[in-house]
């Protein structure tokens, strides 16, 4: 989403080392808030269940 993408590039610019950051995902709704911080190698849960796990 928006939010995830703008907090990524954030943290690629303060990151020191090679990074790889994709685009060209079709318009989706926003899931993450607006002021999240993306850390980098950090996973963020989105919903709690006991049936799968996508990373």
């Amino acid at each position: 989403d928006y939010n995830q993408t703008k907090a990524a590039t954030i943290a690629i610019a303060d990151h020191h080392g090679p990074v790889y950051l994709r685009f060209g995902r079709p318009s989706v709704p926003n899931f993450t808030p607006a002021n999240e911080e993306f850390i980098i190698g950090k996973a963020i849960t989105l919903l709690e269940g006991t049936d799968v796990t996508i990373i």
